[in-house]
């Protein structure tokens, strides 16, 4: 529980997800960052506790609906209100025309 507004960061290990974990943590938000597995995402949980230990950097890769139902729990649990998101996960799909792009690869991006 946490008297200070949540935020939850999606993509956060890397880029735009990473820099706006840190901004938010920076000026006193509790900030919860999503990710899959990577030495970015642990030294971001170290640099988001740093600054509050309410805070955490968690692993959950989004392509996959058991990890976002469990990570949802926990989060759930953990955090009863959560004041926004920033929806920042992505990958960089399939590049080319649209009619030649792969339709499984193409629903993948999306």
């Amino acid at each position: 529980m946490t008297d200070r507004e949540v935020f939850l960061v999606t993509g956060a290990s890397r880029g735009l997800g990473r820099c706006i974990s840190q901004l938010l943590s920076k000026r006193g938000f509790v900030v919860i960052g999503l990710a899959r597995d990577s030495p970015q995402l642990r030294e971001l949980d170290n640099e988001l506790k740093s600054n509050n230990p309410q805070s955490s950097a968690i692993i959950c890769d989004l392509s996959k609906p058991d990890e976002i139902n469990k990570v949802g729990a926990m989060i759930k649990q953990d955090y009863p209100t959560i004041n926004g998101v920033i929806h920042n996960a992505g990958i960089i799909g399939p590049v080319g025309s649209m009619f030649d792009v792969d339709v499984g690869k193409w629903n993948e991006t999306m």
